[in-house]
């Protein structure tokens, strides 16, 4: 298939997430996918992140034993889920952020026990970490900087008794196990999170600096707060200070900081922030992810577009990294055929093609464009190998973004 088509994006789209409901449904509210295959990981490994058992980098893949569901790489720390719903965690641990109740690094993967297990995904940053089980419940565990977790502002740490174990986030108007299990229905910001329940409700908190929560404010926000407007079916990125979305119609759109002009508004600078959603021109968007002050976007046609930050060539358009390489409108990227899979952190972004080629591009300094080397790239070059998967919604786990300092990667082959 070369690309995306149009009807999938405005219409098919939504249709395969009300089919995936249906018949992988777990319970009355919830689902799940219960495929599995071969994680791979390359990248930094200073705490042990890519799983080796080990503190040696990798500039090329190698395998994490086991099968593997979902993968989440920070770039020092990594949380997995397996096909029988058990929750996996390896790295740093500084602050807890393992779930482990001990602040011990590990450099091999180690169960994560919180509750009953049926873990649907999880997603964190270099200090905390959310995740959220097939029943819809909201987990979250590590440092609370800024109120992240729930739990209080000004950087308190989420213990209780001996440790720093995953607890559920309760409260009154969001412990009704209603949140969504979707990969690309939850976004993980630096200091706060955005976050879908099933009745296509958006919801966010923490940090709203640069009006990155989207309530027409810069406050700090201690519980979930609706985003005004219509979310249902929208896909959601976030990163750094600015989040965005594409709604099933295949419209775009964005806000919070837009330094770099990174909101697509042909605008940049700081006060040309937006603390409510901005449409972003263009028709047929199909899936965003943010890296920091970059936006990339997948169209229904298969071309991959960006804007914002050009760091390291992040942006693909073979220029180097100065402040003139940075866009305020949407570019493309070369290439066609290009899937919704597709990541992109630390200054480093990785794509899939649908003839399961897998390529990269950007910062490198620790391997992790996975070319044997630690040369940055301002223009994609593929990773060995074929057998990636077609980065279909259900060919595998690809995360739509990856934690901060996310200087280690993590993919996983379908089998």
């Amino acid at each position: 298939m070369a690309g995306i088509t149009t009807s999938e994006v405005r219409t098919n789209a939504w249709s395969l997430n009300d089919y995936y409901r249906q018949s992988l449904q777990f319970n009355d509210k919830n689902r799940r996918y219960i495929g599995g295959g071969e994680l791979w990981m390359w990248g930094y490994n200073t705490y042990g992140g890519l799983g080796q058992g080990n503190t040696t980098k990798y500039s090329s893949p190698v395998q994490v034993p086991g099968v593997w569901r979902t993968v989440w790489a920070t770039g020092n720390t990594t949380y997995a889920t397996k096909p029988d719903g058990t929750l996996w965690a390896w790295g740093r641990n500084n602050d807890g952020q393992l779930g482990f109740a001990d602040k011990t690094n590990y450099s091999s993967p180690k169960q994560v026990v919180g509750g009953s297990n049926n873990w649907a995904y999880v997603t964190g940053s270099r200090q905390h970490a959310y995740g959220v089980k097939y029943d819809g419940s909201l987990w979250a565990w590590g440092r609370n900087t800024y109120g992240a977790l729930l739990i209080g502002a000004g950087g308190l740490t989420h213990d209780v008794n001996t440790g720093y174990s995953p607890l559920p986030v309760i409260g009154s108007g969001y412990n009704d196990y209603d949140w969504s299990t979707v990969e690309t229905e939850f976004a993980r910001s630096t200091y706060g999170a955005a976050w879908m329940k099933n009745d296509g409700t958006l919801w966010s908190w923490g940090d709203g600096q640069y009006g990155v929560l989207g309530h027409q404010s810069t406050k700090f926000i201690s519980s979930p707060t609706q985003i005004p407007g219509d979310w249902r079916g929208s896909k959601i990125a976030a990163d750094g200070s600015m989040m965005a979305a594409v709604k099933p119609d295949g419209t775009l759109w964005a806000w919070g900081r837009n330094h770099w002009g990174n909101l697509g508004q042909n605008t940049a600078g700081d006060s040309a922030m937006r603390s409510s959603a901005v449409q972003i021109p263009g028709t047929n968007w199909y899936r965003p992810v943010v890296d920091s002050l970059s936006l990339f976007c997948v169209r229904g046609d298969g071309t991959l577009w960006c804007a914002g930050d050009n760091g390291s060539g992040k942006l693909g358009q073979n220029l180097g990294d100065t402040p003139s390489a940075a866009r305020s409108s949407m570019v493309q990227i070369p290439g066609t055929t290009w899937t919704g899979a597709i990541s992109a952190s630390y200054s480093t972004v990785l794509a899939k093609k649908s003839d399961g080629t897998l390529w990269a591009w950007g910062r490198n300094n620790n391997g992790q464009l996975g070319q044997n080397d630690t040369n940055s790239r301002s223009s994609p070059i593929q990773i060995p190998g074929t057998d990636w998967g077609d980065g279909g919604p259900w060919s595998g786990s690809f995360p739509s973004g990856q934690g901060a300092y996310g200087a280690a990667r993590g993919v996983i082959k379908p089998k």
